[in-house]
């Protein structure tokens, strides 16, 4: 180990002196003018991090003693300010508000409003009479034609809106509303109905057909919406009663337009019979079948 280590010490001297004479080899074959630009570079790179770091040094001390300087008028003002709410404090509360006058509150109101009226009475002054009639009789015009525009307006809205014609108009769209108090037929109709999907209908198995199942999607309109609310939480009554109480039906005539006519009612009939057993307020009024998926 003792030789190697004498040998690891003779490399490292060899690669000092090879480096040390390749420096000076090109110290000599490089130009001076070279080098003293070199020496320049290196001088003024170092002066320029002189006068960044004293520059740098002035400016926290400049910044410290701004700080310590704001910091004593700080403390200066808020001494002042606590001064003067003291004496403020101290003369509010010597005063005796019981034996304080009415007048004398209302000469000092007075006397605080008065350079504003007089300064008020002076701009009108300014004025020429005929300027201030004009005025006044442009104001007061302007004032009447809105009031008769508002009073047409009025009489339009009541002339154009009366009773019987918003009657009319109802009964014209919805059959049977024939007062203003009628609900229509759509009256929240987003709010009572809902769409039931991948409902089992009992098929007929029978004959010649090869379906074996059948799926329904359908939305009910309910008479309120406590009843949509209910079967829409409680979806697995409504299948429990399509399955247990519908007679099979044959496939094939459930594709058919008189086919889906009486399963609706079918299924609406069913649906109704089963809010009355759960003695639910309200009754299904519509059923729309959607798509019917057999297979």
């Amino acid at each position: 180990m003792e030789k190697w280590q004498k040998i690891e010490m003779l490399l490292n001297r060899l690669i000092v002196v090879f480096l040390e004479i390749t420096r000076q080899i090109i110290l000599k074959l490089t130009p001076s003018k070279v080098q003293n630009r070199v020496e320049k570079s290196h001088q003024d790179i170092k002066e320029k991090r002189k006068k960044i770091s004293s520059h740098v040094q002035t400016g926290l001390l400049k910044s410290f003693d701004w700080l310590k300087s704001l910091r004593k008028k700080g403390r200066i003002v808020f001494v002042f300010i606590q001064e003067k709410v003291a004496i403020i404090i101290h003369k509010v509360s010597s005063i005796n508000f019981k034996k304080i006058k009415l007048t004398e509150i209302f000469l000092l109101i007075a006397a605080f409003f008065a350079p504003l009226f007089y300064k008020l009475k002076i701009w009108v002054g300014s004025f020429r009479p005929e300027t201030i009639a004009l005025s006044l009789s442009t104001t007061m015009l302007t004032g009447l034609f809105a009031l008769a525009l508002i009073n047409s307006g009025t009489k339009i809205v009541k002339q154009g809106t009366s009773e019987e014609e918003i009657a009319r108009e109802l009964a014209s769209k919805v059959e049977g509303a024939t007062k203003i108090s009628s609900r229509p037929d759509y009256y929240k109709l987003d709010e009572r109905s809902h769409t039931l999907l991948n409902m089992q209908v009992p098929i007929n198995l029978g004959g010649s057909t090869s379906l074996r199942s059948m799926l329904i999607d359908f939305t009910f309109v309910s008479s309120n919406q406590y009843t949509k609310n209910f079967l829409f939480q409680n979806e697995y009554l409504v299948q429990d009663r399509l399955n247990s109480m519908i007679d099979p039906i044959d496939a094939e005539f459930i594709l058919e337009d008189e086919g889906k006519n009486v399963l609706k009612e079918k299924i609406k009939y069913e649906l109704n019979l089963l809010i009355k057993d759960l003695k639910i307020e309200g009754r299904v009024e519509e059923v729309h079948i959607h798509s019917i998926l057999a297979g």
